[in-house]
C-alpha cells in the first residue's frame, strides 16, 4: 500500500475483507494524499475483518525553502538536489556585490512555505563580463602609393 493513493489504498484493503483506520502522517518528499505508513505492515499475515492502520499525508503538505544564502554554487545545489525540491541556478554577471560563485538569494525567500515539486531559484554571483575593446576600423581603399 506504500505510495498508494488513500482511495486505492482503503480500497484495496476494503476488498481484501479488512477494515481501515486512515491516520495523518507526513513524508518528505511523498506526494499528497498517497500512503506513506500501514501496520501491520504489507505481506504481513491478519485475519479478515482486523484493522490496518495506514498513515496517509495531508492534501496540502508544504516543505520550507532552505536557507542557502551565502553558500558556494555547489553546495546550495547539494542542499536543494533529490525530492521535494526543483531548482534552477541563475547566474548574475553585472551590479551584483558579493563573492563570485556564491549564492545571494532565492526565489521564494528562505523559510518561506514551499508545496513539493514546486521550484526554488537560487541565484549566484558570476564574474563580470569584460567588454572586449572593438577592433580599429579597416580600410577598404587602397594606400596612397608615392610616384618616381
Amino acid at each position: 500500500m506504500i505510495g498508494d493513493g488513500k482511495g486505492t489504498a482503503v480500497s484495496k484493503l476494503r476488498g481484501a475483507g479488512f477494515k481501515v483506520h486512515v491516520i495523518s502522517a507526513t513524508q518528505a518528499g511523498a506526494a499528497p494524499n498517497s500512503v506513506v505508513s500501514e501496520s501491520p505492515t504489507g505481506n504481513s499475515q491478519a485475519a479478515k475483518g482486523s484493522t490496518v492502520t495506514i498513515g496517509v499525508t495531508s492534501a496540502t503538505q508544504t516543505e520550507t525553502v532552505p536557507n542557502v544564502v551565502g553558500m558556494t554554487q555547489s553546495q546550495a545545489m547539494s542542499v536543494l538536489e533529490g525530492a521535494p525540491y526543483n531548482y534552477q541556478v541563475n547566474v548574475q554577471t553585472e551590479q551584483v556585490n558579493g563573492t563570485v560563485g556564491t549564492v545571494y538569494a532565492t526565489t521564494p525567500p528562505a523559510k518561506q512555505p514551499l508545496a513539493p515539486g514546486s521550484s526554488i531559484t537560487i541565484y549566484v554571483v558570476g564574474a563580470p563580463v569584460s567588454q572586449s575593446p572593438s577592433p580599429p576600423p579597416t580600410s577598404s581603399s587602397p594606400s596612397p602609393t608615392a610616384t618616381p
